[in-house]
């Protein structure tokens, strides 16, 4: 049985972990706040954060038990990996999350601006709606800039390929066979900016 302490945990959060961890023998807290020097809990064996808690060298050393830090992102340049290591701590994240989820929200917003969509609807609520005041314009033949090809430049280069749009990249490790795939013409970053 383990401690567990879940720091910027949301009200979704609460729901499919204790539901999760409903069958297990583990006892576990939630905290709504981030990890900081008033929220630590010495005593905990397992947390898990999002990126808006820093696990400082100083904050796993106040928890001596600590086996785990499962962090609730892609990214993990929010924890010192190298105190972890040290001190047989170890740490998992979630490597792909949300990759499509977040490319297709990107372009959710670019669409809502290249066709007006927020003001359209506004002016459809006040009654005041005239289609010459919304035209928007095309994404075909318009230029992408992305920085970084992970997981979500990835998904976000293929749906840009699939709009027939121009794409500019910047990867310190350029896929080449993926860039010849999706048009990506590499750049360096001052190119691309």
């Amino acid at each position: 049985m383990a401690k567990i302490v879940f720091y910027d945990a949301t009200d979704v959060d609460i729901e499919q972990l204790s539901q999760g961890l409903s069958a297990t023998d583990h006892y576990w807290e939630y905290c709504s706040g981030k990890l900081s020097g008033s929220t630590v809990h010495e005593d905990a064996e397992v947390i898990s954060v999002f990126v808006t808690s820093p696990v400082s060298a100083k904050m796993m050393a106040r928890m001596p038990r600590l086996k785990l830090i499962a962090t609730r992102s892609t990214g993990f340049d929010h924890i010192d990996l190298e105190y972890a290591a040290a001190n047989g701590i170890t740490i998992v994240n979630v490597p792909t999350y949300g990759a499509n989820t977040v490319a297709e929200y990107a372009f959710a917003l670019l669409f809502n601006i290249a066709r007006h969509m927020t003001p359209a609807i506004r002016a459809t609520k006040r009654g005041a709606y005239q289609a010459r005041n919304f035209v928007g314009f095309d994404l075909k033949d318009k230029a992408i800039g992305l920085i970084g090809l992970g997981n979500i430049g990835r998904h976000t280069a293929n749906i840009a390929h699939g709009l027939s749009m121009k794409i500019y990249a910047y990867d310190p490790r350029p896929d080449l066979e993926f860039g010849k795939t999706c048009g990506i013409n590499y750049v360096t970053l001052d190119e691309l900016l």
